[in-house]
């Protein structure tokens, strides 16, 4: 049995403006009003937290949990189960339209995030990303760099899961409609379809193709 886990971003704000000062907000883990931790931290340990009910569920096994990122959901989901340590095995990850990929230009803390799921002993099952061809506020997943002693960043990464997926847009939308662009994933059949089927019928990692040295160079600083 599986069980889908959705870790929604840029649906819950008002605005793209939004997006920005959040994601600063959360980088920082900027302290809450009244509450006792910041907001990264919190966001964190609650996908953390419903992991856990869901693993130790006592009347109910999932052989495959599925959890999906959509937006600043991607760094979020990203950003728990880099912590989710050797439990991983059983999660299979789906990036729709995040923004994972411009963020880790600007931010190693988010690499480093990546990282840990290509360096943990037990990885995730299986990691899909997509993203629209047309979406201007999404990227592609980047292959990260190694991680170093000294806390900085050496060669990139092997790849390991499959590469970034770019099916069509749905029908009946405009390119100039970002919001709409953006919000499509739901819409998607290429995306819904793999949702529904084993983690088995997942696309196969596309290893050492040469997409993972162009991402290598696109985040090298």
């Amino acid at each position: 049995m599986s069980i889908l886990v959705l870790v929604w971003g840029a649906g819950l704000l008002e605005s793209f403006s939004s997006i920005s000062a959040y994601l600063k907000s959360y980088l920082r883990d900027e302290p809450q009003s009244g509450q006792p931790a910041g907001i990264r931290a919190m966001t964190r340990r609650r996908v953390l937290d419903l992991l856990d009910q869901l693993e130790t569920n006592p009347t109910v096994h999932y052989d495959e949990i599925y959890v999906v990122g959509h937006s600043l959901g991607g760094v979020i989901a990203v950003d728990a189960l880099a912590e989710f340590g050797d439990r991983n095995d059983g999660v299979v990850l789906f990036t729709w339209g995040s923004m994972l990929g411009l963020v880790t230009q600007q931010e190693p803390l988010i690499e480093a995030e990546i990282a840990k799921c290509y360096e943990a002993p037990t990885r995730l099952k299986g990691w899909i990303d997509i993203v629209f061809a047309k979406d201007m506020l999404s990227s592609r997943v980047p292959v990260p760099r190694r991680r170093t002693e000294g806390g900085g960043f050496g060669e990139t990464h092997a790849r390991v899961f499959a590469a970034s997926r770019s099916p069509r847009l749905p029908r009946g939308l405009s390119i100039f409609e970002l919001a709409s662009v953006h919000d499509a994933y739901f819409r998607c059949e290429d995306a819904m379809l793999m949702l529904v089927g084993p983690a088995s019928a997942l696309p196969a990692p596309d290893l050492g193709t040469p997409e993972a040295a162009q991402t290598s160079a696109a985040i090298s600083r």
